[in-house]
């Protein structure tokens, strides 16, 4: 393990002993921390030619995930220019190296591959990541690696079809002409062949 790594899971071992019991209740896992200790790899960084919106790192790798079939890895990271350890979510390529179009290149990954389908839900249904879903439904069963399928349209005009029909993002596609779910379609292809 080299220093970052170390850096990183004892950082999630120390929020893991601060965080809450949910194996009290009969759970598979005490927290979000204990899971990614348990289940959580190492991604050695590499640097990223994309650039996305920054500070938006869930909708980034989802968004990657949907369009290019990137599979969505979500975690914690240590960012370019060091400092502690942050909750954050990044792609991989056909090789397994890291694809970051929020930081580029970070100092440092440690994380678990979701499936997109579980990405959207937990961004859009339930306002959160996948590790901090307020349903806790990830740590109640021992993890089983879920399947990541590569594009996934249906699923895409899902998420067009909830952000167009939400009252709080749908007048803002509106302001920019986006009113269906087929404009909208062609919008996130166009943000994800133009990063």
């Amino acid at each position: 393990m080299n220093p970052t790594e170390h850096e990183l899971i004892a950082h999630v071992r120390l929020l893991d002993r601060q965080a809450g019991n949910l194996k009290r209740r009969g759970f598979a896992y005490r927290n979000y921390y204990d899971f990614l200790a348990r289940e959580g790899a190492f991604f050695a960084p590499a640097d990223c030619s994309l650039r996305l919106a920054p500070r938006q790192c869930f909708f980034n790798a989802l968004l990657l995930a949907i369009v290019r079939g990137f599979p969505y890895v979500e975690g914690m990271g240590i960012g370019p220019h060091g400092g502690p350890p942050h909750h954050h979510a990044w792609n991989l390529d056909g090789v397994g190296r890291v694809i970051d179009p929020t930081w580029q290149r970070g100092r440092g990954y440690l994380g678990v591959q979701f499936s997109a389908e579980r990405a959207n839900i937990a961004t859009w249904d339930r306002d959160a990541s996948v590790l901090q879903d307020p349903t806790h439904a990830l740590l109640r069963d021992l993890w089983v690696p879920e399947p990541s399928p590569g594009h996934v349209g249906d699923l895409l005009r899902k998420i067009a079809s909830d952000a167009l029909s939400d009252p709080e993002t749908a007048p803002g596609f509106a302001e920019h002409g986006v009113t269906d779910v087929d404009a909208l379609v062609d919008l996130y292809y166009r943000m994800a062949v133009a990063a």
